[in-house]
């Protein structure tokens, strides 16, 4: 990805849309690889929408550099890589142990409360599945203390964890 960005290739991605929830093909001409948060991200031109997108790396399902070339802006802006809340957001509050603050540091999240045990936060997200992913990784480092959708989707993954290690236990 970097390498066409540099030759300005075009390059075709499969990519699924976290807000969305559904995976499109779409050519892109790659300004820039950047970055930021603990994660990586394409800026540049998508054609399928004529206009200009900040795509997540590990969101792009399958990729091919075309032979086409294009020619990249002359006053490129600074990527706008972010998280802005929509009234049609899920939010979950979740006690982090002082081990854990370093989510602070890597996610958007408010401060509601901190002591010297814990930390509490305002974890907002379009969908329930980032925070639970969040709330497994971090094991016994947080709890989940308010959000019913969050609660429903760490169920149901910790269940599709459970059946997996099952699976693998069998073969």
């Amino acid at each position: 990805l970097k390498s066409a960005a540099t030759e300005r290739r075009v390059v075709r991605i499969t990519y699924r849309s976290l807000a969305h929830e559904e995976e499109t093909v779409r050519d892109i001409e790659p300004w820039a690889v950047v970055t930021t948060l603990g994660n990586w991200y394409v800026h540049g031109h998508c054609r399928m929408v004529d206009a200009e997108r900040v795509f997540r790396v590990d969101r792009i399902r399958r990729m091919d550099v075309l032979d086409e070339e294009f020619e990249r802006p002359k006053d490129l802006s600074e990527p706008g890589i972010g998280y802005t809340p929509s009234d049609d957001d899920i939010a979950a509050r979740i006690r982090l142990s002082p081990r854990a603050k370093w989510v602070l540091d890597y996610y958007p999240v408010d401060v509601l409360k901190e002591t010297k045990t814990g930390t509490d936060i305002r974890f907002t997200s379009s969908d329930a599945e980032i925070p639970a992913r969040l709330l497994l990784r971090l094991g016994s480092e947080a709890r989940l203390l308010e959000g019913d959708e969050v609660r429903e989707r760490l169920v149901a993954m910790a269940g599709e964890r459970h059946a997996a290690d099952d699976v693998r236990k069998v073969h």
